[in-house]
């Protein structure tokens, strides 16, 4: 699943997926939360990309 979003959202290998997109899933089903909806919709930018 998130592979799959990644790919679609355009982010290169170098990119730390996991870590973008963790906050963007809710931990109950694995589904899109609002947050991650929000973020999609705007796109995804470098200020969006953090490594915690």
């Amino acid at each position: 699943m998130i592979d799959e979003l990644a790919s679609e959202l355009g982010l290169g290998p170098s990119v730390p997926v996991h870590a973008v997109l963790h906050d963007w899933l809710r931990h109950t089903d694995g589904k899109l939360s609002f947050l991650g909806f929000v973020k999609l919709l705007h796109g995804v930018s470098s200020r969006t990309i953090k490594v915690h």
